[in-house]
């Protein structure tokens, strides 16, 4: 097929324009929420239907700073913040309620981690998923009757940990057709992983949303829905706190 390269993006530069993962390209590719072309078994956007996106997503508002986002997903599991300055964790809380949860604030919450995608030998990857510098998410975490897809490992990591994650367990970036079978969330900011046995509730489910797999997609939306119906952030006063007196806010929420 002859196509004007102008017309088309690859599914790498797409990602970097939408601020998400390869794999989230394609699964929206396979989903119809982008329009594309697959040539001898790799997908090529349309350039047009990638910029059209791109637009929605700066509509729906600027992202979050890594640290609101962690804060915004922490209320919304029910949890408390406390890495983050009071007049935040209100600011994170008034955004789940002006905005009625989750779903329209997705986009806005990508800034939680710089998501990078290996390949790892089979047999490294159960002494890998036990590896303390990890923070399972998505497939990672036991979520009944869904079994690993998509990547045998997926975890938040610290930034400074990459490197001798990738060192220690020989990972290397996927060549050709290869998907990939670790999936590693680089956060910058320490301590928003410190203590964690697992990535908080909310992120779980918008990482397993934006996997490639429709199975997982699903279990990811019915997370989404259950965190939603109970509105965890609506449960305590909503009192501005005497220290946004007279400030404007850092973020638009």
């Amino acid at each position: 097929m002859d196509m004007p390269a102008d017309q088309y993006k690859s599914v790498r530069d797409t990602a970097a324009l939408l601020g998400v993962s390869p794999q989230r390209v394609r699964a929206m590719l396979a989903d119809g929420e982008l329009e594309g072309e697959k040539v001898a078994g790799v997908w090529l956007v349309l350039y047009l239907s990638a910029m059209q996106r791109a637009s929605v997503e700066r509509q729906s508002g600027a992202p979050f700073s890594e640290a609101n986002a962690w804060a915004i997903l922490d209320i919304a599991s029910g949890d408390d913040p406390k890495y983050v300055p009071a007049r935040d964790r209100w600011r994170a809380r008034q955004a789940l309620v002006k905005h009625d949860g989750l779903e329209t604030l997705a986009a806005r919450l990508r800034r939680r981690a710089d998501t990078k995608t290996f390949s790892a030998h089979p047999g490294v990857l159960a002494r890998l998923g036990a590896d303390r510098r990890l923070v399972p998410t998505a497939a990672s975490v036991p979520v009944a009757n869904l079994a690993a897809s998509g990547a045998d490992v997926d975890a938040y990591v610290r930034k400074d940990d990459l490197t001798g994650l990738v060192l220690d367990y020989a990972l290397a970036e996927p060549t050709g057709g290869e998907v990939g079978n670790v999936r590693l969330r680089a956060v910058s900011q320490s301590r928003l992983l410190d203590g964690r046995d697992q990535a908080p509730r909310a992120a779980i489910a918008l990482d397993l949303r934006e996997m490639p797999d429709a199975r997982s997609a699903r279990v990811g939306t019915k997370m989404l829905q259950a965190i939603q119906a109970e509105r965890r952030w609506q449960r305590t006063k909503k009192r501005q706190p005497l220290a946004m007196t007279g400030h404007r806010t850092a973020e638009t929420l």
